[in-house]
């Protein structure tokens, strides 16, 4: 699957999930599928859009999920990928980059951000299940196991892309 436009990262983290999915996930827990659904855009429209070529990959999403460190008593705390949506949210003018509230990316994780803390001040989030759901993948993007589904490939444009092979669970 090659990502063009938004929609390509919904249908890529569609896939994803479905894919990463325990045999024991219970179906009833629709908001945390939503809520893993506009982190994972959130954090793959911000690799396509503005990561730099060697860094629009697999390994990217799974740093920057592992680098999202929570607080829970501190709730002003922010962690790297917060500082990081901030800066191009609203822009640096000693970096000489300009604000971009409108980007697809800080849209999708205002909106995370926005479930986190609703759910956060009835002390009930965590990131347990979003973690949990990624494991399985970061183990074989980290040698320890095979990329059966994935694969990077590239274009004569030279755009990486990642292929999930379609599986009755994703059609």
């Amino acid at each position: 699957m090659y990502i063009r436009s938004e929609k390509d990262i919904l249908k890529f983290t569609t896939a994803l999930i479905a894919n990463t999915k325990g045999e024991d996930s219970k179906n009833g827990e629709d908001f945390w599928v939503k809520a893993e659904t506009l982190l994972y855009c959130a954090l793959i429209g911000f690799i396509h859009y503005e990561a730099p070529d060697e860094e629009r990959n697999m390994n990217m999403l799974v740093e920057m999920i592992n680098a999202m460190e929570v607080h829970e008593e501190d709730e002003t705390f922010k962690n790297a990928i917060d500082l990081m949506f901030d800066k191009l949210e609203k822009g640096r003018e000693d970096e000489d980059i300009p604000p971009q509230p409108k980007h697809f990316a800080v849209r999708q994780y205002k909106k995370y951000k926005l479930a986190a803390g609703v759910v956060s001040s009835k002390g009930r989030f965590n990131q347990r299940p979003i973690k949990q759901a990624v494991k399985p993948f970061a183990a074989r993007m980290d040698g320890r196991g095979t990329r059966q589904n994935t694969r990077l490939i590239r274009k004569e444009d030279m755009k990486p892309a990642i292929i999930i092979q379609p599986t009755l669970k994703t059609i």
